[in-house]
């Protein structure tokens, strides 16, 4: 029974124990008889238990550092890094293009209301105009949104870059 005394100690039940150290009971219960060990997350949080509690000496240390990565590991780690980065380099496409998008309403909302105050010059001049209608309270409220909107794509556009940067680093190192 390797870890009983701190259960017993802290006066737990084999499910509370398990609980706290975020493993099933079934798990905490083969551990207990032996038959299994527990996760390195699992004896990081014992031994913090341990010490603070001043139970010392129950938890064999080389098992609390984590193990030297395997070729195995790092190659599928190398493989998640290519896939995240995959995924951030289509985020970023598509961030790209949604800016143009909204650059581009921009661009013509800016045009109709240069358009605008053309005809209403236009108009004060001439005593009979033709009148043309706009609609220019959805212009002004959508240019508002719009400019929120680029301001919040321009900052998942940032985001994006910075995390592909963190991504290529990982990768190289």
């Amino acid at each position: 029974m390797k870890n009983k005394t701190l259960r017993s100690h802290l006066l737990l039940t084999q499910e509370e124990m398990a609980h706290l150290l975020g493993v099933s009971r079934g798990h905490y219960s083969m551990y207990e008889l032996g038959r299994r060990d527990l996760p390195v997350s699992a004896l990081q949080i014992a031994a913090e238990l341990s010490v603070s509690l001043g139970i010392s000496g129950k938890f064999p240390k080389e098992k609390l550092s984590a193990p030297a990565p395997t070729k195995q590991h790092v190659a599928e780690e190398q493989r998640l890094i290519a896939r995240l980065l995959n995924e951030n380099d289509y985020q970023r496409t598509l961030v790209a293009r949604k800016i143009a998008t909204v650059e581009k309403a921009q661009t013509a909302a800016r045009r109709i209301s240069e358009l605008q105050d053309y005809l209403k010059k236009r108009a004060s001049k001439n005593p009979n105009p033709t009148p043309i209608a706009f609609s220019t309270d959805k212009k002004k409220k959508s240019a508002a949104g719009a400019d929120a909107n680029l301001i919040a794509l321009r900052l998942r556009q940032e985001w994006l870059e910075t995390e592909k940067k963190f991504l290529e680093s990982k990768s190289r190192g």
